[in-house]
């Protein structure tokens, strides 16, 4: 009771600084900063740290006044938000690599500076009028380069998806339009057939004797326009912008309702995901599939309460702060690729940082396995010399061919969803071929390739 005591009164003194000192624009970008963190559950320090970031940054309190009233975990968290925030607006690679690696550094020290710059980055979007065109230019560029990609890794899929759809309205207003009125009119239009639809859901859940919950969604903007990009199509072309959610208590049920949906149903071949045995690298769990009502396709996202906390707010509903540094449990392994690029990012060029940055951690991902059955996570449009350097440095530097399927294939082949994948290795291999770099993608692999050539 005590320490909630001190806490309160802290948040009180920091909010009467920023009140006090602070033009209405930082106040009111710093309300709904707050209201981002509590949902995010980090705690008082954090919230606490984004309330004195403004006055801090501004010079109305020194570092010495901060050393006397606040925590030191607060006073060296304010140190990094404002390097964070020192970027040149000249977003050229050299300057774009330097805040990727501020970034690494952040999180390699206290993983909650990131997400309060992400708070920042997503409340500055939301009042984005009340800036001048040229930072309006500026955060739309480091949004989709660098924090949308970020939140997306680090499971926070409602703040990249807003973050996502704000930038893209500043970027092309008339295409957002076009889409935003195109999705109205579609919901609107298939108002009956969407309460018919929840109706049939939330019917279905009652026979199951199954305590759940169901919604049905626009798909956002921004995934909408970059599934007509990747596609090469236009809207016309796009059935699934409105999608339904079904939220349940146990994983069981995620699969008895699933069962139910698909015999009551016409399921679309090759359009079902099992997220749940096989989680996204952020993360992320659910049971996706679409099929038709009434010959309309309909995606349907089946998941547990607690899943769909953690795809709203990601691995800070995980962390818990306890001397003086973050522990993390099952979503330890989670960040393994950004702990690789944090190790790895010294030595790399700018282009190199940026790529691996914002392919490596934010394109499409696969799900392939070994012979044995251990699943691997790769990048889209994987090869085997890939698989084999996920698998280890060894396997992939001694690779002399790879059966896909239990057939043998050309090492550059594009690898696919389920795939199962064997390395044939030789002891008297010279080592990767440099024309591997032609076809490979994923970082990891590119790097052992070089270092490995580079020695001969």
């Amino acid at each position: 009771m005590a320490k909630k005591n001190n806490d309160n009164l802290l948040q009180e003194k920091a909010n009467k600084i920023l009140n006090s000192e602070c033009t209405k624009k930082s106040i009111l970008i710093t309300k709904d900063v707050q209201s981002i963190i509590k949902k995010m559950n980090l705690g008082e320090e954090s919230i606490i740290s984004s309330i004195l970031y403004f006055p801090y940054t501004h010079n109305h309190i020194t570092k010495e006044y901060l050393s006397k009233n606040f925590s030191e975990n607060i006073v060296t968290m304010l140190k990094s938000l404002e390097k964070l925030h020192k970027t040149n607006l000249n977003t050229n690679k050299k300057d774009e690599a330097k805040n990727i690696r501020r970034m690494f550094l952040a999180i390699s020290r206290d993983i909650r500076v990131i997400f309060i710059r992400l708070a920042f980055a997503l409340a500055e979007m939301r009042s984005i009028n009340m800036y001048t065109k040229k930072e309006q230019e500026y955060k739309v560029k480091i949004n989709l380069d660098i924090f949308a990609p970020l939140a997306s890794n680090l499971g926070l899929s409602k703040i990249k998806s807003e973050l996502e759809d704000r930038s893209f309205k500043v970027l092309n207003p008339k295409i957002y339009e076009k889409i935003e009125t195109k999705i109205d009119e579609e919901f609107k239009g298939s108002k009956i057939i969407i309460a018919s639809i929840n109706k049939n859901l939330t019917s279905m859940l009652k026979l199951l004797n199954v305590d759940g919950e169901v919604m049905g969604r626009k798909k956002h903007i921004y995934s909408i326009y970059r599934k007509t990009m990747n596609k090469n199509c236009d809207l016309s072309q796009i059935y699934d912008m409105i999608a339904f959610r079904i939220l349940v208590k146990t994983i069981p049920e995620c699969y008895t309702v699933l069962g139910k949906i698909q015999e009551e149903f016409t399921p679309l071949i090759g359009r079902f995901k099992d997220y749940i045995i096989l989680p996204k690298f952020n993360g992320y769990q659910s049971l996706h599939t679409t099929v038709l009502f009434n010959s309309i396709p309909v995606e349907i996202q089946i998941r547990t309460f607690e899943m769909h906390k953690n795809s709203e707010f990601g691995i800070s509903a995980h962390w818990v702060y306890k001397e003086k540094r973050i522990k993390m449990n099952s979503f330890d392994t989670k960040l393994k690729q950004i702990r690789e690029l944090i190790e790895q990012s010294n030595s790399m060029t700018n282009e190199e940082l940026i790529n691996a940055f914002k392919v490596d951690l934010y394109e499409g991902e696969i799900f392939v396995q070994s012979p044995k059955g251990k699943i691997i996570h790769l990048q889209k449009d994987s090869t085997p010399v890939d698989f084999a350097y996920a698998i280890h440095t060894e396997i992939g530097n001694k690779c002399m061919g790879a059966k896909v399927n239990g057939k043998m294939v050309a090492l550059s082949t594009t690898l696919k969803n389920e795939d199962i994948v064997e390395i044939i290795v030789s002891s008297k291999s010279n080592g990767p071929s440099r024309d591997w770099l032609k076809f490979t993608k994923t970082f990891a692999a590119k790097k052992h390739i070089k270092n490995s050539c580079y020695k001969k």
